[in-house]
């Protein structure tokens, strides 16, 4: 696969042309033709998952770094964070310096390789389409496509409003792995109906069946993922279809009565059979760069903290307290320091609970959340069911267990994006060698710049 490799290179970071041709293929090389080769480009779970120790994947960390949940101290920033990593853990308008920007890199890899696929897929002998192999060959190559456009959108391109989208700038759309096939550049409307489009015909073609290893698609994920862009949309009333789908094919959800809280990660001995689990998937991150989000550095916000109630098992299965004081997380469903960012059914009950308190179902609302917290609760103390009265109460409610529930999940910079554009007055802001730094709601900052590589060759 290196010539596959390099291709990629030479799409997205503008490599010379000349300097790819005049490669000699090795004899090592394989151009995938067979239903199990392709099968084998999509199987690398290193850049379609992020799986393993490359620090790859096609979910951004961007997103993580602005958001807030944690914090470092000083001497960390000042002593082991790099510039750019500085750069980024103060909002810089200009991040970049002198080391690239993975973040934009890996999920391109991942639209290569679905592409690649896609691209036999449609030149392949018509004897052999259509047959349940090669449906759900393209059916998963349209997820991790989609996949991969939706996680670039969050820190890329600005959140999403109707009325604004079409006017919006997007992110570059790959329609084929071949090089020589130019970027499109498209609004934001776009990248959400091509990401839309993608996923619904995966549904289509991969059947609503979960499937083994949790690390390849199914239906089931892309009903997950769908309804996941459509609140990320705020179209709470397609959000609550695809819920309601996701979690009619599996609601199963993890007992933390069952855990080992004294781990050094809680999950390392149960991640691969975690029920919840419907896509597995981890967020970019390399030891060896030395984010601030790193679980050596990160530290927790103590506001973020004293939201767990006495009994809530989540605060020992998430989190570790240092002999300083300060608590960092462990928590990742991932079972060590990668973040785990995939589909699983606790995401799908707080998708679902949050659209029935929009639509006025305040008993529904307020059920699922009760299912959701009976399996985080301590069976030594008994748990009262939460009550509400209003609409309001019970999407507080919502977003509390959101905040909780989903923490370090490459998700809360998205909600902070979208609750700000309904005027949620969000307001970041870190103390560094002791000047305060804010980050207003709906700041321009909430959109990450394209790195400077992408913004001289590949310009919309």
């Amino acid at each position: 696969m290196r010539i596959l490799y390099i291709c990629v290179v030479i799409a997205f970071f503008s490599c010379s042309k000349e300097a790819f041709l005049s490669e000699k293929p090795d004899k090592s090389d394989v151009v995938p033709t067979t239903l199990a080769e392709l099968q084998a480009v999509l199987d690398q779970d290193r850049d379609m998952n992020g799986m393993g120790t490359s620090g790859r994947g096609p979910v951004p960390n961007l997103g993580e770094i602005g958001a807030d949940s944690y914090y470092v101290t000083d001497q960390t920033f000042n002593s082991v964070l790099a510039k750019q990593m500085q750069n980024y853990y103060s909002w810089s308008t200009e991040p970049y310096e002198g080391m690239e920007e993975y973040s934009w890199r890996w999920p391109y890899l991942s639209v290569f390789y679905a592409n690649v696929v896609l691209d036999k897929l449609k030149a392949t002998d018509v004897s052999i389409s259509h047959t349940d192999e090669y449906n759900y060959l393209y059916g998963s190559a349209l997820f991790y496509r989609a996949h991969a456009y939706y996680q670039l959108a969050q820190v890329f391109a600005p959140p999403y409003e109707a009325e604004k989208a079409g006017t919006l700038p997007g992110i570059p759309l790959r329609e084929s792995a071949d090089f020589n096939t130019p970027n499109k550049w498209v609004s934001l409307e776009e990248v959400y109906t091509v990401i839309i489009d993608d996923l619904k015909r995966s549904v289509e073609l991969m059947g609503s069946q979960v499937r083994f290893p949790k690390t390849r698609p199914s239906g089931h994920a892309a009903l997950g993922l769908l309804a996941r862009v459509y609140l990320t949309m705020q179209d709470f009333a397609q959000a609550r279809i695809f819920a309601e789908s996701a979690l009619g094919v599996g609601d199963e959800l993890l007992d933390y009565n069952t855990l080992n809280t004294g781990l050094s990660y809680t999950f390392s001995t149960v991640h691969l059979k975690n029920p919840e689990i419907i896509f597995a998937c981890n967020m970019v991150g390399s030891r060896g760069s030395s984010y601030p989000t790193r679980d050596f550095f990160a530290l927790v916000q103590p506001d973020l903290l004293t939201l767990y109630k006495p009994g809530d098992l989540r605060r020992d299965a998430f989190f570790k307290n240092n002999s300083n004081g300060t608590v960092s997380y462990k928590g990742s469903y991932n079972g060590d320091d990668y973040f785990f960012t995939g589909v699983a059914t606790s995401e799908l009950y707080l998708i679902l609970a949050e659209c029935y308190a929009r639509g006025g179902l305040l008993d529904e609302s307020i059920d699922l959340l009760n299912r959701l917290l009976e399996k985080r609760w301590n069976k030594t103390d008994a748990f009262v069911p939460l009550k509400v009265a209003t609409a309001e109460e019970a999407l507080e409610m919502v977003f509390e267990e959101r905040r909780k529930e989903l923490v370090f999940r490459g998700l809360r910079w998205t909600d902070i994006r979208r609750l700000n554009i309904e005027g949620a007055g969000i307001v970041q802001s870190r103390t560094i060698n002791g000047t305060k730094i804010e980050i207003l709601p709906n700041d321009a900052r909430y959109v990450w710049p394209l790195p400077p590589e992408v913004r001289a060759f590949n310009s919309p």
